[in-house]
Formats: structure tokens, C-alpha cells, sequence
């Protein structure tokens, strides 16, 4: 899942759409919109390609200089065109995209429901953003006071964006444990999960941390802990942007990636592999000494090994556990990393205790993050 925002003064929908076009390659079924002009939020989503969702626009068109977009891939219901983001509250005025998992769902939309509210998804994002709306509603506050109060009744890790037809001027952002960027233009700033989504003039960003909000608009930023007290951020340069990615002339990026893996390994193995000075795999970090034992020493002698994974890391995980397992003889379990923090069993002898190993295509996937967390 990733999502992505823009506040300034150029047509957010073509903004919004150069975005897609370069997080396409990524795993996702189904992809949204939302865009504010003034005080109306129009909303346009569609199961299947960026490209339907493009062709839909162009069918409807939108106005406005401020939007949010999303890449979903299903965890809380189907994919479908009601369960793909953004996700609006039930009075209208707000709009949010979200990136995690909601581990106390069931229980807040029982609540809910009671106070009169409907659902026309599956998601634990439609209950997120009537939570806020509620929590608004009831507490008698703000949207940017409402957002840190509904991180403290939510359990899981995820960041969120929301816009407010109230507030036309501004995004609104937070994250626990969910990577989450604000990039840096004149006069306008953009929201991401991935940097890749942004512009190639955008070279500066702002990490926001676990436990962070921003209320952003085109004249400025402010960011804030959950607690309310102010931040100043580093601005740091983002490096090794790429390109729009495109198919290369392969049918789709299934098959691209499939005949690109020969190459993938070659580089993979460069520099790790030493044939003629070792003839042993040399890999980062291995030979440093933690407590005054090598970390490979410390990874042979443990009494198991756990993966923990997600999506196709997981399958990663599986066959790293057949290789591991009849190459150096070591028991390996495999876990996804959503369910790693619930997990009740044995880890076996605790005087060899085992060793953790995570695996993230980005290096930032959510769930991953939280599991070694």
C-alpha cells in the first residue's frame, strides 16, 4: 500500500496522476483519488490498472490544487471499487487514505454502527476516518487535534492522510511505525510512503517519525508529536531517485522482472561472493562482533532462525528456509510479520536463542518494521 499528496498550485489531478505512473510497478489491486476544490471533495477510484483509473478521470474530470491518491492492496476486504481509498466520513468533509492495519477494527465499528453510522466498505479505513469524524464530532475539536486522539484509541501500526472540506487549504498527515515523507517544493509540498512518487525536481524531504503529525499547506508546514509539541525537522536529500518506470517493452512487469532475475543475482552476488580469494559468500555486517561474538558465529549457533515477512517476501522467506535448512542444517520457522507480535509459540531453547531475520522488498514495509520492533 502506498499513498501520496499534494498541496500548491499546479492541477492536483495531473500531479496526482504522474504519481501513479511511477509507483505502477508496485503490487496493487485497485487505486483512488481524491482531489478538494474549495469545499467539495470529488472523489474518482477503480479496481484493476492505474491506466483504468486515468481513463476514468479523463471520462469525469476534477479541478482543484490539493489531492490525495493510493495504491491499495487488499487486506480488509476484497478488492473492489468500495473498498479501494480514499474513504470519505459520513458527513462528507473528510477524505483519508491510509497505510497499515487496524488491529481493533471490529471492535470500533460495533461502536460505530451504534452511534448511527454506515459503512459502504469492508476496510478498517472507513472506520478510521469515521472514527475521526466522531471523535471531531463528540470531542468538539479540531481535525488536527482529533487525528493524534484517534492514534491513542486505535491499536497497530499505520500513517494516514486526510484532507477536510473545511480546512481546503491543508493535509493533514501522521504515522506510527508507517515510513512516511514530506518532499519539499516552492510554494507547494508533497506527501508519499515512497519517494519515488516524487517530482524529479523535488531533491529535498522531511522524515516524519513514528509518533509525528504535519498539517501541511502550500504556504508552509508544522509538525507536532502526538503530545503537542513541536518539532524542527532536518531536511534531508534523497538520493538515488529513479525514473518513471515503464515496461520496457515487456508485455507487463510480471514478466519484466521475471527475465530480469539472471541479471538481479549477478548483481546481487558482486562483490559478496569472493571465488578467488575465499570461495566463501561475504556478506555486510556478518564479521562484526556484537557482545564480543561474530554475528555469523552468533546466526550458526542459534538455535533457529525466524523469517518474518510479508506479501512475496513471505515466499521469499519459505524458500530461504528450504535452502538454510539443507545447506546449514539450522531450523528455520517462517512467520507472517503481521501476526508475528501475537505469535504464542515456543521458540525453543532459550540459552541458544534464536535469530531474527526480516525481509522487505522497500525496506519499510509496515508490518516487517513493527515485527522487529
Amino acid at each position: 500500500m502506498v499513498f501520496f499528496g499534494y498541496v500548491g498550485n499546479r492541477n492536483a489531478s495531473e500531479v496526482l496522476k504522474e504519481a501513479l505512473l511511477k509507483l505502477q510497478s508496485l503490487g496493487y489491486d485497485s487505486v483512488g483519488v481524491g482531489i478538494i476544490d474549495e469545499s467539495n471533495i470529488q472523489i474518482r477510484k477503480k479496481v484493476g490498472h492505474v491506466r483504468d483509473l486515468i481513463t476514468y478521470i479523463a471520462q469525469t474530470p476534477m479541478s482543484g490544487n490539493r489531492g490525495i491518491a493510493h495504491l491499495r492492496w487488499a487486506t480488509h476486504g476484497s478488492p473492489s471499487d468500495a473498498n479501494a481509498h480514499p474513504h470519505l466520513s459520513n458527513n462528507g468533509k473528510l477524505a483519508l487514505v491510509h497505510n497499515g492495519v487496524i488491529e481493533n477494527e471490529a471492535k470500533i465499528r460495533k461502536q460505530l454502527i451504534k452511534k448511527g453510522y454506515k459503512f459502504t466498505s469492508e476496510t478498517d479505513s472507513e472506520v478510521l476516518v469515521n472514527l475521526i469524524q466522531d471523535v471531531m464530532d463528540t470531542s468538539k475539536v479540531t481535525l488536527s487535534s482529533a487525528i493524534p486522539l484517534v492514534f491513542r484509541i486505535i491499536r497497530g501500526a499505520g500513517a494516514v492522510l486526510v484532507v477536510s472540506s473545511d480546512e481546503p487549504d491543508a493535509m493533514f498527515v501522521a504515522q506510527v511505525d508507517s515510513p512516511t515523507l514530506l518532499g519539499l517544493g516552492e510554494k507547494e509540498f508533497y506527501v508519499s510512503s515512497d519517494s519515488q512518487a516524487f517530482p524529479a525536481e523535488i531533491t529535498n524531504a522531511i522524515r516524519l517519525n513514528s509518533g509525528e503529525y504535519a498539517v501541511v499547506r502550500s504556504t508552509g508546514y508544522e509538525i507536532q508529536t502526538f503530545d503537542k509539541v513541536p518539532v524542527v525537522k532536518e531536511v534531508e536529500e534523497l538520493k538515488d531517485k529513479v525514473s518513471i518506470v515503464d515496461r520496457e517493452g515487456y508485455a507487463d512487469f510480471i514478466i519484466k522482472e521475471i527475465m530480469e532475475q539472471p541479471q538481479v543475482l549477478r548483481d546481487c552476488l558482486r562483490g559478496r561472493f569472493n571465488v578467488l580469494k575465499s570461495g566463501q559468500i561475504e556478506i555486510g555486517g556478518m564479521a562484526n562482533i556484537v557482545d564480543g561474538v561474530k554475528v555469523i558465529d552468533r546466526v550458526c549457533n542459534s538455535s533457529r532462525i525466524i523469517i518474518v515477512a510479508s506479501g512475496s517476501s513471505y515466499s521469499a522467506g519459505l524458500i530461504g528456509k528450504y535452502l538454510i535448512e539443507s545447506l546449514a542444517r539450522i531450523h528455520v520457522q517462517v512467520e507472517y510479520a503481521s501476526e508475528f507480535k501475537s505469535l504464542k509459540r515456543p521458540f525453543g531453547d532459550l540459552s541458544k536463542p534464536p535469530v531474527l531475520l526480516a525481509i522487505s522488498q522497500s525496506g519499510e514495509t509496515g508490518d516487517v518494521v513493527a515485527a522487529v520492533r
